[in-house]
């Protein structure tokens, strides 16, 4: 209707009404395409807030795993000083590394863990038992293979959420090369002597196996040696972790959660 009007003003020379109706019209297109640059701006802001909260989801789950694994590596180390200290075998109480390694420093224990008291009868699972976490990637592998990885406005959460899987796949990569076959090995030694890492066993049982066999010695000192180094990198992830947290959390303008 607007184009008969204006070819009827064109008809009469009416270049006023042509100028007018013209300018509704430029006009009106230029509201419609605000109105639609507005929804889409709107649309892919929710979007990446249900991205951002997803991604937050699992990042939580990650530091809840990553804390479980961290006092898992701890008390296999604090577990085999006190057997060793009962075995009256050296304890484990500095570790240089020789060369610089991603997440990993010289370790300093200047206090070897005092005796307990009461020791557990599952010692021999403090020893042997470690958590290998993996990381919850859920929500960052469906937006990669939406192919919408480019939602997140935030440059600095992307290159932070790329750190962070980075840091992931070095741990891992050490735990499949590194912890998991150590901790095997000492499982595998630990039964020639009729162990499992489950079974009740008494502390001063264990001390006279560690006393008699110098490759179980050996094994459970090798295996906790790596558990602090282990203890390291896992700290070193949870605080990336965390920190990735806090940013997101700020992001979204929630108040920090445990």
């Amino acid at each position: 209707m607007i184009f008969r009007r204006l070819k009827a003003h064109v008809e009469r020379e009416n270049w006023f009404a042509v100028f007018l109706d013209f300018c509704i019209v430029v006009i009106g297109v230029f509201i419609g395409l605000q109105v639609a640059n507005w929804n889409e701006s709107r649309a892919n802001a929710q979007r990446e807030t249900q991205v951002l909260q997803e991604i937050l989801g699992d990042l939580r789950e990650d530091a809840v795993t990553l804390q479980s694994s961290i006092e898992a590596a701890k008390l296999t180390f604090d577990s085999t000083n006190i057997l060793l200290l009962r075995a009256d075998l050296e304890p484990i109480t500095r570790l240089v590394v020789p060369v610089q390694i991603r997440l990993i420093d010289d370790v300093e224990i200047t206090t070897p863990t005092p005796l307990t008291t009461d020791p557990t009868p599952q010692f021999w699972a403090r020893i042997t038992t470690r958590f290998f976490p993996q990381q919850s990637r859920t929500a960052v592998e469906s937006l990669i293979a939406s192919g919408n990885f480019s939602i997140i406005g935030d440059q600095q959460i992307v290159q932070a959420l790329q750190q962070n899987t980075a840091l992931w796949e070095t741990v891992t990569t050490s735990h499949n090369l590194t912890y998991r076959p150590l901790r095997d090995r000492v499982v595998f030694v630990g039964q020639r002597h009729g162990l499992s890492p489950f079974m009740t066993v008494d502390l001063d049982t264990l001390v006279e196996i560690v006393k008699s066999d110098p490759e179980l010695h050996g094994a459970i000192r090798t295996n906790a040696e790596f558990a602090t180094f282990h203890y390291q990198s896992l700290q070193a992830l949870k605080a990336n972790t965390d920190s990735l947290i806090s940013r997101i959390e700020e992001a979204l303008g929630i108040e920090g959660k445990p």
